[in-house]
């Protein structure tokens, strides 16, 4: 199977996480990606995973380290090059590092100014794709993302090379303009779908006339960290937290709109505790990083707050820094279907979620199912629900137990990839012989 990640360009995604193309290719081992990696693997499917790069000048054909599949990295053409270094120069110098106005208000923020899909299309290397995906010897393609010109492309391409293209959601902005003809077409000429939440695939289904039996509700495959688990006490000592506090943890990318991370700041000042009781830690680096050292100065001096600021890359890593917690919270306002609070889960932590996507599927009946549920948008509503939790220890413990034993029954890399395979076969993929 060829997986086709997220981003006309790597360096879109993780470049300013500062992430190269060679660590990932040697060091990444974390995120839904890799877990699609074992999930297929898991079900008798190899991978390749195929992406643009500005840091090629000709095709790099490797593999993963870590997981061992395939790896190619296809130069950017000269269009996706430029495109992309002006992004680059618009984020760095002319906004000098701090938030636009919508962002600094903590509104939802707009849409950089993009390119028209019409364009994009274009400029998307087609044929070196094709070239590739027929090279690898896949038998099917697995593309991030359906409403992108990289899924318009890869349904072409599957149609011409006569093997089928799945489409996946994994949390990128669903569209709100109504899609155009080319969408439309790849859309309903697709083999399949992949949709974590209900939501979205409704949306989908009402949208593009796509039929109930091409849309696969599959929840993104974890890979659990429950046998990472380090000692509370060493990863405490390392982090500096104390060894008797309750510790609230959060990891993912910095998002203040996004990730809820304002409404999560908001809610923790409300709680008051001193630090010797209760500590949230947060892990991770992303677009609005300068934004929140500046916001929790305070917290960060007094100790309420201890920040890993960097994106973790290794998953051992992060599940140990998650061993150091006693609860989890999630208060995004916007995902596809999100793998952060089910690593936590998979560790024993109860989870506090909002209403973004997913958090419904994942706490379909929140008390037997490890965690409870908050208003999105109200800090107050959060700042309770941490209050009675820290407060009352076994009924956290009985969460964190119930929430280990829903992730590995239902989300768990093995659970997850035996149904994937089952109805990626059934969809068209190839059901006897290694794909590539």
């Amino acid at each position: 199977m060829a997986i086709l990640p997220w981003g006309a360009v790597f360096e879109e995604y993780l470049g300013p996480l500062g992430i190269s193309l060679e660590e990932f290719r040697t060091q990444v081992t974390d995120g839904w990606l890799f877990n699609y990696v074992r999930a297929l693997d898991a079900t008798g499917i190899d991978a390749t995973i195929i992406l643009v790069s500005t840091s090629v000048r000709t095709p790099l054909r490797s593999i993963h380290e870590p997981t061992g599949c395939g790896f190619v990295a296809l130069p950017a053409p000269m269009g996706l090059r430029s495109i992309h270094t002006a992004r680059k120069f618009k984020r760095t110098i002319l906004n000098g590092g701090t938030p636009r106005p919508d962002e600094a208000s903590g509104t939802r923020p707009r849409r950089p100014i993009g390119v028209p899909d019409a364009v994009y299309r274009l400029l998307l290397p087609i044929r070196a794709l094709q070239s590739a995906i027929a090279e690898a010897g896949c038998q099917g393609i697995l593309c991030q993302e359906y409403e992108d010109v990289r899924f318009d492309a890869s349904v072409e391409i599957g149609r011409k090379l006569e093997i089928p293209t799945f489409g996946i959601f994994q949390g990128g902005e669903p569209r709100t303009a109504q899609p155009d003809r080319t969408r439309t077409r790849a859309i309903q000429g697709c083999a399949g779908l992949i949709i974590g939440s209900d939501e979205e695939a409704a949306r989908v289904r009402a949208t593009y006339a796509v039929e109930d039996e091409r849309v696969a509700r599959l929840p993104n495959p974890v890979h659990t960290c429950g046998e990472l688990r380090t000692p509370r006490a060493d990863v405490r000592r390392k982090l500096g937290l104390h060894q008797e506090a309750r510790v609230v943890a959060w990891h993912g990318r910095i998002m203040r709109w996004k990730k809820g991370l304002d409404i999560l700041i908001d809610a923790w000042r409300r709680l008051g505790a001193s630090p010797d009781r209760c500590q949230l830690l947060l892990v991770g680096w992303g677009s609005d990083g300068e934004w929140l050292r500046e916001e929790i100065l305070a917290e960060l001096e007094s100790g309420s707050i201890r920040w890993v600021d960097r994106f973790v890359q290794d998953r051992n890593e992060l599940c140990g820094y998650l061993s150091a917690a006693d609860l989890y919270v999630f208060p995004s306002r916007h995902e596809g279907f999100p793998v952060a609070p089910l690593e936590a889960m998979s560790l024993g932590l109860p989870m506090i979620g909002g209403e973004a996507q997913g958090v419904d599927e994942i706490l379909e009946v929140p008390e037997r199912d490890g965690g409870v549920r908050v208003s999105g948008e109200d800090p107050a509503d959060l700042a309770e629900a941490l209050r009675t939790l820290l407060g009352d220890r076994e009924r956290s413990r009985a969460l964190g137990a119930a929430a280990r034993r829903r992730v590995e029954q239902h989300f768990s890399v093995e659970a997850v990839g035996s149904q994937l395979g089952s109805w990626l076969r059934e969809r068209g993929f190839p059901s006897s012989g290694s794909a590539g």
